[in-house]
Protein backbone atom coordinates (compact mmCIF):
# COMPACT_ATOMS: atom_id res chain seq x y z
CA UNK A 1 0.00 0.00 0.00
CA UNK A 2 1.65 3.23 -0.53
CA UNK A 3 2.39 5.72 1.65
CA UNK A 4 -0.56 8.93 2.58
CA UNK A 5 -1.97 10.73 4.85
CA UNK A 6 -4.19 12.56 2.69
CA UNK A 7 -6.98 14.18 3.99
CA UNK A 8 -10.51 14.23 1.78
CA UNK A 9 -13.36 15.26 3.46
CA UNK A 10 -16.31 15.94 1.51
CA UNK A 11 -19.78 17.65 2.39
CA UNK A 12 -22.35 18.02 0.38
CA UNK A 13 -25.06 20.87 0.04
CA UNK A 14 -28.49 20.49 -1.29
CA UNK A 15 -32.15 19.54 -0.23
CA UNK A 16 -35.30 17.34 -1.23
CA UNK A 17 -38.67 17.58 0.41
CA UNK A 18 -38.33 14.07 0.62
CA UNK A 19 -35.06 11.44 -0.08
CA UNK A 20 -34.62 10.03 -3.61
CA UNK A 21 -33.87 6.15 -3.76
CA UNK A 22 -30.38 5.22 -2.96
CA UNK A 23 -28.06 5.59 -6.19
CA UNK A 24 -30.24 9.13 -8.01
CA UNK A 25 -28.47 12.46 -7.30
CA UNK A 26 -29.89 14.86 -4.33
CA UNK A 27 -31.36 17.92 -5.62
CA UNK A 28 -30.73 21.20 -3.29
CA UNK A 29 -34.03 23.24 -2.88
CA UNK A 30 -34.55 26.71 -3.79
CA UNK A 31 -33.58 28.26 -0.09
CA UNK A 32 -33.24 32.23 1.14
CA UNK A 33 -29.26 32.92 2.38
CA UNK A 34 -28.95 32.94 6.03
CA UNK A 35 -27.97 35.75 8.04
CA UNK A 36 -24.40 36.53 8.04
CA UNK A 37 -22.47 35.99 11.31
CA UNK A 38 -21.42 39.24 13.31
CA UNK A 39 -17.50 39.47 12.68
CA UNK A 40 -15.90 39.23 16.33
CA UNK A 41 -15.62 41.91 18.48
CA UNK A 42 -12.53 44.69 17.37
CA UNK A 43 -9.51 44.05 20.10
CA UNK A 44 -9.05 47.20 21.65
CA UNK A 45 -6.25 49.48 20.42
CA UNK A 46 -2.72 48.97 21.85
CA UNK A 47 -0.64 52.24 23.17
CA UNK A 48 2.55 52.75 21.71
CA UNK A 49 5.12 51.49 24.42
CA UNK A 50 7.85 54.19 25.96
CA UNK A 51 10.85 54.32 24.96
CA UNK A 52 13.05 51.27 26.60
CA UNK A 53 9.69 49.26 27.42
CA UNK A 54 9.58 45.99 26.26
CA UNK A 55 7.80 45.56 22.94
CA UNK A 56 3.33 44.72 23.54
CA UNK A 57 3.10 40.63 23.15
CA UNK A 58 1.93 38.95 20.08
CA UNK A 59 -2.05 39.45 19.85
CA UNK A 60 -3.82 35.92 20.61
CA UNK A 61 -5.14 33.85 17.83
CA UNK A 62 -9.05 34.77 17.41
CA UNK A 63 -11.12 32.07 19.14
CA UNK A 64 -13.07 29.41 17.60
CA UNK A 65 -16.49 30.56 16.13
CA UNK A 66 -19.10 30.60 18.71
CA UNK A 67 -22.90 30.57 19.06
CA UNK A 68 -26.13 29.37 20.96
CA UNK A 69 -26.63 26.20 21.95
CA UNK A 70 -28.43 23.54 19.57
CA UNK A 71 -26.58 25.73 16.75
CA UNK A 72 -24.72 24.07 13.99
CA UNK A 73 -21.90 26.65 13.01
CA UNK A 74 -19.47 25.95 10.27
CA UNK A 75 -17.74 26.84 7.00
CA UNK A 76 -17.32 25.03 3.39
CA UNK A 77 -14.53 25.23 1.28
CA UNK A 78 -12.60 24.33 -1.55
CA UNK A 79 -10.80 21.21 -0.44
CA UNK A 80 -8.52 21.49 -3.04
CA UNK A 81 -7.72 25.21 -3.53
CA UNK A 82 -8.63 25.58 0.64
CA UNK A 83 -11.01 28.39 -0.83
CA UNK A 84 -14.27 29.57 0.80
CA UNK A 85 -17.55 28.70 -0.82
CA UNK A 86 -20.10 31.20 -1.16
CA UNK A 87 -23.87 30.66 -1.37
CA UNK A 88 -23.33 26.67 -0.97
CA UNK A 89 -26.37 25.25 0.06
CA UNK A 90 -26.29 23.13 3.58
CA UNK A 91 -29.26 20.87 4.17
CA UNK A 92 -30.18 18.62 6.82
CA UNK A 93 -30.91 15.33 5.82
CA UNK A 94 -34.26 13.40 5.45
CA UNK A 95 -35.72 16.86 6.95
CA UNK A 96 -39.48 18.16 5.57
CA UNK A 97 -40.01 20.86 5.04
CA UNK A 98 -36.41 21.09 4.06
CA UNK A 99 -34.19 22.92 6.37
CA UNK A 100 -31.32 24.88 4.79
CA UNK A 101 -29.15 27.41 4.57
CA UNK A 102 -26.58 29.26 2.13
CA UNK A 103 -23.03 29.65 3.43
CA UNK A 104 -22.18 33.19 3.14
CA UNK A 105 -19.18 35.25 3.49
CA UNK A 106 -16.20 33.46 3.98
CA UNK A 107 -18.39 30.34 3.66
CA UNK A 108 -19.70 30.64 7.35
CA UNK A 109 -22.81 29.12 7.82
CA UNK A 110 -24.96 28.72 10.63
CA UNK A 111 -28.36 26.32 10.74
CA UNK A 112 -30.40 25.17 13.90
CA UNK A 113 -31.32 21.59 13.16
CA UNK A 114 -34.95 19.96 13.50
CA UNK A 115 -33.88 16.66 15.02
CA UNK A 116 -30.34 15.72 16.91
CA UNK A 117 -31.22 11.79 16.40
CA UNK A 118 -28.61 12.60 14.84
CA UNK A 119 -28.21 15.78 13.16
CA UNK A 120 -26.93 14.87 9.59
CA UNK A 121 -26.00 17.94 6.97
CA UNK A 122 -24.99 17.81 3.65
CA UNK A 123 -23.95 19.52 0.49
CA UNK A 124 -23.09 18.95 -2.74
CA UNK A 125 -22.37 21.66 -5.56
CA UNK A 126 -22.43 20.87 -8.95
CA UNK A 127 -19.73 18.41 -9.86
CA UNK A 128 -18.33 17.99 -6.66
CA UNK A 129 -18.33 14.71 -4.81
CA UNK A 130 -20.74 15.13 -1.96
CA UNK A 131 -20.25 15.79 2.15
CA UNK A 132 -22.28 14.79 4.95
CA UNK A 133 -22.11 15.24 8.65
CA UNK A 134 -23.61 13.09 11.17
CA UNK A 135 -23.32 15.04 14.58
CA UNK A 136 -24.55 13.87 18.17
CA UNK A 137 -25.51 17.26 19.97
CA UNK A 138 -23.17 16.49 23.31
CA UNK A 139 -19.91 15.55 20.86
CA UNK A 140 -20.84 18.37 18.64
CA UNK A 141 -20.99 21.07 21.66
CA UNK A 142 -18.22 19.60 23.69
CA UNK A 143 -15.16 19.43 20.93
CA UNK A 144 -16.08 22.99 20.35
CA UNK A 145 -14.60 23.51 16.74
CA UNK A 146 -16.86 24.61 13.59
CA UNK A 147 -18.11 21.75 11.57
CA UNK A 148 -15.55 21.95 8.01
CA UNK A 149 -17.58 21.10 5.13
CA UNK A 150 -15.13 21.04 2.67
CA UNK A 151 -16.06 20.04 -1.26
CA UNK A 152 -13.93 18.73 -4.00
CA UNK A 153 -14.18 18.49 -7.61
CA UNK A 154 -15.05 14.28 -8.32
CA UNK A 155 -11.77 13.72 -10.87
CA UNK A 156 -10.09 15.05 -7.08
CA UNK A 157 -12.12 13.44 -4.53
CA UNK A 158 -11.78 9.82 -6.40
CA UNK A 159 -8.12 10.56 -6.94
CA UNK A 160 -7.71 11.30 -3.03
CA UNK A 161 -9.33 7.90 -2.31
CA UNK A 162 -7.02 5.99 -4.33
CA UNK A 163 -4.09 7.27 -3.03
CA UNK A 164 -5.15 7.12 0.66
CA UNK A 165 -6.64 3.74 0.01
CA UNK A 166 -5.51 1.99 -2.96
CA UNK A 167 -9.13 1.30 -3.90
CA UNK A 168 -11.22 2.47 -6.62
CA UNK A 169 -14.48 4.38 -6.11
CA UNK A 170 -17.39 3.15 -8.08
CA UNK A 171 -21.14 5.37 -8.97
CA UNK A 172 -22.87 4.09 -6.59
CA UNK A 173 -21.29 3.60 -3.06
CA UNK A 174 -20.17 6.21 -0.76
CA UNK A 175 -17.55 6.34 2.01
CA UNK A 176 -17.85 6.78 5.91
CA UNK A 177 -15.46 8.63 8.23
CA UNK A 178 -15.04 7.98 11.77
CA UNK A 179 -12.24 10.57 12.92
CA UNK A 180 -11.98 10.58 16.84
CA UNK A 181 -11.07 13.25 19.10
CA UNK A 182 -9.01 12.31 22.19
CA UNK A 183 -7.22 14.18 24.78
CA UNK A 184 -3.62 12.70 24.03
CA UNK A 185 -2.33 10.98 20.69
CA UNK A 186 -1.54 7.34 22.71
CA UNK A 187 -5.09 7.35 24.10
CA UNK A 188 -6.47 6.58 20.30
CA UNK A 189 -4.83 2.97 20.35
CA UNK A 190 -7.50 0.44 20.83
CA UNK A 191 -10.69 2.80 19.42
CA UNK A 192 -12.55 0.90 16.96
CA UNK A 193 -15.95 0.92 15.20
CA UNK A 194 -18.00 -1.05 12.88
CA UNK A 195 -20.89 -0.26 10.20
CA UNK A 196 -23.97 -2.62 9.76
CA UNK A 197 -23.61 -2.21 5.81
CA UNK A 198 -22.39 -5.68 4.92
CA UNK A 199 -19.61 -5.23 2.33
CA UNK A 200 -17.88 -1.63 3.61
CA UNK A 201 -13.81 -2.48 3.61
CA UNK A 202 -12.07 -0.18 6.94
CA UNK A 203 -8.71 1.65 6.66
CA UNK A 204 -6.74 3.20 8.91
CA UNK A 205 -3.22 4.61 8.84
CA UNK A 206 -0.11 3.04 10.92
CA UNK A 207 2.40 4.86 12.37
CA UNK A 208 4.57 5.29 9.04
CA UNK A 209 1.94 7.26 8.06
CA UNK A 210 0.53 4.55 5.96
CA UNK A 211 -3.36 2.84 4.93
CA UNK A 212 -3.73 -0.31 6.40
CA UNK A 213 -6.71 -2.62 6.41
CA UNK A 214 -8.15 -2.73 9.50
CA UNK A 215 -11.20 -1.42 12.16
CA UNK A 216 -8.98 -0.42 14.79
CA UNK A 217 -6.75 2.59 15.36
CA UNK A 218 -3.15 1.43 16.13
CA UNK A 219 -0.52 2.94 18.59
CA UNK A 220 1.80 6.29 16.96
CA UNK A 221 -0.22 6.89 14.52
CA UNK A 222 -1.01 10.62 14.58
CA UNK A 223 -3.77 10.11 12.29
CA UNK A 224 -6.95 9.21 14.52
CA UNK A 225 -9.65 8.17 11.44
CA UNK A 226 -11.22 5.30 10.59
CA UNK A 227 -12.15 5.24 6.69
CA UNK A 228 -15.18 2.82 5.72
CA UNK A 229 -14.73 2.79 1.83
CA UNK A 230 -17.53 0.92 -0.55
CA UNK A 231 -20.72 1.83 1.50
CA UNK A 232 -23.99 0.99 -0.08
CA UNK A 233 -26.31 3.95 0.04
CA UNK A 234 -28.95 3.63 2.75
CA UNK A 235 -29.63 3.94 6.58
CA UNK A 236 -26.44 2.32 8.47
CA UNK A 237 -25.69 2.16 12.21
CA UNK A 238 -22.14 3.13 13.74
CA UNK A 239 -20.92 0.77 16.30
CA UNK A 240 -17.87 2.43 18.28
CA UNK A 241 -15.88 0.45 20.62
CA UNK A 242 -13.65 2.14 23.14
CA UNK A 243 -10.71 0.97 24.47
CA UNK A 244 -10.66 0.16 28.44
CA UNK A 245 -9.63 3.68 29.73
CA UNK A 246 -11.48 5.97 27.15
CA UNK A 247 -15.43 6.37 26.71
CA UNK A 248 -16.77 7.99 23.42
CA UNK A 249 -19.55 9.69 22.23
CA UNK A 250 -20.67 10.55 18.72
CA UNK A 251 -23.66 9.44 16.31
CA UNK A 252 -24.93 5.98 16.03
CA UNK A 253 -26.56 6.48 12.73
CA UNK A 254 -26.41 7.88 9.59
CA UNK A 255 -27.77 8.05 5.94
CA UNK A 256 -25.22 7.25 3.22
CA UNK A 257 -25.77 8.46 -0.13
CA UNK A 258 -23.45 7.48 -2.95
CA UNK A 259 -20.49 9.82 -4.20
CA UNK A 260 -20.53 11.02 -0.76
CA UNK A 261 -17.80 11.41 2.11
CA UNK A 262 -19.97 11.08 5.55
CA UNK A 263 -17.67 12.55 8.41
CA UNK A 264 -19.28 11.28 12.33
CA UNK A 265 -17.15 12.92 14.88
CA UNK A 266 -16.52 10.97 18.01
CA UNK A 267 -15.62 12.20 21.35
CA UNK A 268 -13.59 10.13 23.64
CA UNK A 269 -12.55 10.76 27.07
CA UNK A 270 -10.54 9.10 29.99
CA UNK A 271 -12.77 7.30 32.57
CA UNK A 272 -10.13 7.29 35.11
Amino acid sequence: MRRSCIAFAVFALGCTSTSPPPGEPLTPPTIAPSETPPPPGDAPPTAAPAPGDAPPPEASPPPLRTGPKGVVLGTVVDAVSGEPLVGAAVVEMDIEPPNAVQSQELGHFNLSPKSWAPAQLWTQPEGTIGASLALDQSAYERIGAPALLAVSPVEAGIAALKESTGMEWPEGVGVVRVEFTVPRPQDAEGLSAMLTTPGAVPFVVDAEGNSISGHTLVNGSTVHTLTFVGVIPGPTALTVTPNPVMACTGASTLIVRPRMIHTVPVLCVGTN
